[in-house]
């Protein structure tokens, strides 16, 4: 397997469009020192290269000429971070650091977007642009006016529908609430797409009818389960759900369970990281097609979900060092796979993060298959003291499965190593898994057992790739993920005969597929 490079096509580089007209300059004009030939590129052109630089640079350019003082009206996306005005090390400093100055750089940043709308309004206004993006970031305001009169004339007026809104925390919390009273009920049907970070409270999304993708990050904890859960329903346009770090208060003795009832929704995505919900249930969300649940331990329940097929969970549990171990953490994979059941009927991709200091899955099946069309599986980030081998069973949860990859993740070299699992002969064969590719492979015995393992039992296996270094990138839900090689080999003859060896030592079985090192 090759490392992934990259190439550039000259069917790949950019000619100007025909129809775009290019000013043109006489032989004198050429030779003449001084001339502004980038001025003299039509609008189309400078307007491209003002959206590849962030919006306090393209505004700057306004100084280099006339020419250039109405092309900012042109832009695609507006973009005003309040961590812009800080050197990037000083933003790193304590919030005690941040409390104190923060006041004095949102007057700054209130009385820059002030000049900014003045300037837009002094001869007309923006020229409303299809699909315009206008991202926002501050600190907690004093003075909500100028932030929200921008968010407010930036929908209604310049076209914007990708909105946005993300406030910084500092130790002196205010709250901010969107500025809803900004957006009649036909302004608010502009917006597509809106991302809300920080907020104290949710706006009426119900009033939202266009709105295709939502992401709500950190918000305040006063906000219930029961909004999370009411997004769903009340806004029947939406395709992509992303809750990031929504922690909600709840009484001690009651869980925190986001249930999901929305037989009419349109959603597609729904990607849940780090939140602190107990349970979500997802009873019916008849459009779902990827589903995401990441950062933190979740119970999982699935109602009618008929198209789900793209799946990534990140489960594990953490045992602090010095804590006796408890058997209560011991689970079987059955009782971990039968979240995703019978969602699971319909999964073609899924990919399992599986971490802790300790394996507490249990390794047997008792007989269940949970993913009966199931092609693509990555397991993500196998703690090396694990015992590797484990992740054969999944092949008895899996007869569809064609390409399995595993990736293992070097432990402390104090970290206790797990009990071997003692594997019984069996007669079981796969008849589907073509690939397999371990990626930080070691030659323990218990990763050699694996590769052995699978070897001896997937008929139509193809080839076994064992990589010492690389990566897996995830490209994220629908997106599947990417094998990356090492740039160099860094297996010697010498090892890579000792791999096989202890890979083929039992000589009496037959071992299907060729081994191959990167």
């Amino acid at each position: 397997m090759l490392a992934r490079t990259s190439y550039i096509y000259e069917s790949q580089r950019y000619h100007a469009p025909s129809y775009l007209p290019m000013a043109t300059l006489s032989p004198g004009q050429r030779q003449q020192s001084g001339v502004d030939r980038l001025s003299a590129l039509p609008d189309e052109l400078l307007v491209t290269i003002l959206d590849g630089l962030d919006t306090r640079s393209a505004l700057a350019t306004t100084v280099l000429a006339k020419r250039w003082t109405h092309l900012p009206r042109l832009l695609s996306a507006l973009e005003f971070r309040v961590t812009d005005m800080f050197p990037p090390p000083v933003y790193q400093q304590s919030p005690v650091f941040l409390e104190q100055y923060a006041p004095a750089v949102m007057a700054r940043y209130n009385d820059a977007i002030d000049r900014f709308m003045e300037a837009a309004h002094a001869d007309g206004s923006y020229i409303p642009q299809p699909g315009r993006r206008l991202r926002l970031e501050f600190f907690d305001p004093d003075e909500p006016a100028f932030v929200d009169r921008l968010i407010g004339t930036a929908v209604r007026s310049w076209g914007v529908e990708d909105l946005e809104v993300i406030v910084k925390p500092v130790a002196h919390h205010i709250a901010y609430f969107f500025p809803q009273h900004f957006l009649d009920d036909e302004s608010a049907q502009l917006i597509r797409s809106l991302t809300l970070g920080g907020c104290s409270l949710l706006p009426p999304l119900h009033r939202y009818g266009k709105l295709t993708a939502l992401v709500l990050q950190d918000i305040s904890p006063s906000v219930p389960v029961a909004a999370y859960a009411g997004v769903f329903s009340r806004c029947p346009g939406l395709r992509s759900v992303h809750l990031r770090r929504c922690h909600p208060e709840t009484d001690n003795n009651i869980p925190s369970v986001m249930e999901v009832d929305a037989p009419a929704s349109g959603i597609i995505e729904l990607v849940v990281y780090h939140c602190s919900f107990q349970a979500i249930r997802l009873l019916a969300l008849p459009a779902l097609e990827r589903l995401e649940c990441s950062g933190s331990p979740v119970s999982l329940a699935f109602g009618i979900i008929p198209r789900l097929a793209h799946v990534v969970l990140s489960l594990g549990f953490f045992i602090l060092e010095g804590d006796p171990w408890d058997d209560r953490y011991d689970y079987t994979l059955d009782e971990l796979l039968v979240a995703v059941n019978p969602a699971a009927v319909s999964v073609t991709d899924l990919v399992l993060r599986f971490t802790g200091t300790y394996r507490w899955v249990e390794p047997w099946l008792d007989g269940v298959t949970p993913f009966p069309v199931l092609r693509r599986l990555l397991m993500a980030d196998v703690p090396s003291n694990w015992d590797v081998s484990w992740a054969y069973l999944l092949l008895e949860a899996a007869p569809s499965l064609e390409v399995l990859h595993v990736s293992v993740t070097p432990c402390a070299e104090d970290s206790p190593r797990d009990v071997d699992i003692m594997w019984r002969p069996s007669k079981y064969r796969h008849r589907h898994l073509k690939e397999l590719v371990v990626v930080g492979f070691e030659l323990t015995p218990t990763q050699a057992c694996l590769v052995r393992l699978v070897m001896k039992t997937c008929k139509a296996l193809r080839r076994v790739v064992l990589m010492k270094g690389g990566r897996i990138d995830d490209r994220g839900l629908g997106g599947g993920w990417e094998v990356v090689a090492p740039q160099e080999n860094g297996w010697s003859d010498h090892e890579k005969v000792a791999a096989e060896r202890a890979i083929k030592k039992v000589r009496y079985f037959k071992l299907y597929g060729h081994l191959f090192f990167a």
